[in-house]
């Protein structure tokens, strides 16, 4: 069965949130490619690199629960 798609991106009263360390991220409500990209990397942009290794191929739906690989970026 198919998960909720979290659609958006996350205001920006949630940019306190800590950082993301470890290899790999599960989704959450509220969550967007970018909030996480900027939370992992301390760079928003790097959402698009995200996408394509987690072969997403619309990044306004993440999927709760769903496993996102966060590979080190030289």
């Amino acid at each position: 069965k198919p998960m909720n798609p979290t659609i958006g991106r996350v205001s920006s009263t949630q940019t306190s949130l800590p950082a993301i360390t470890g290899d790999s991220y599960r989704v959450v409500k509220g969550d967007s490619l970018w909030q996480i990209a900027e939370r992992a990397y301390g760079d928003g942009s790097f959402w698009t690199k995200l996408a394509t290794i987690n072969k997403i191929k619309n990044p306004k739906k993440l999927y709760v629960g769903v496993s996102l690989k966060l590979p080190k970026l030289n």
